[in-house]
């Protein structure tokens, strides 16, 4: 069964997509090559993500004073590991069949399954 906190955590991931690939194409704009583009998008993505999430999707639960901080390190540490198999991804589908946005996008949802188990289990627990 699909939980209601899982339904709120894709919608964030819905938004994570989107600044991903808005930052990585401004970032390409700005004369960035693929992988730094990606680099950079999924930094922005993570931190938004974060904050969506400890808004949003966990808002029975949210990280304040103290936890805040230790919240954001264990999420951006997890979300990191999962951003190594969204680039990876990423970079091999541009590489294998050229498309910036395409290759961009499928690497993004490699992650979401990962991440939510970080969230939900080591930092909204």
């Amino acid at each position: 069964m699909v939980t209601d906190t899982f339904h709120h955590f894709c919608g964030s991931r819905s938004c994570w997509r989107c600044v991903n690939l808005l930052v990585s194409e401004l970032s390409r704009f700005a004369g960035a090559d693929f992988q730094i583009s990606q680099v950079v998008g999924t930094a922005c993505a993570i931190l938004v993500n974060f904050q969506l999430n400890n808004r949003i999707t966990y808002l029975d639960r949210p990280l304040r004073g103290k936890r805040w901080l230790p919240g954001l390190c264990i999420f951006v540490i997890g979300a990191t590991i999962g951003a190594f198999g969204n680039i990876g991804v990423a970079q091999l589908l541009y590489d294998t069949h050229g498309h910036w946005s395409r290759a961009s996008a499928a690497g993004a949802v490699i992650g979401v399954v990962w991440n939510y188990a970080i969230a939900s289990t080591l930092v909204w627990r």
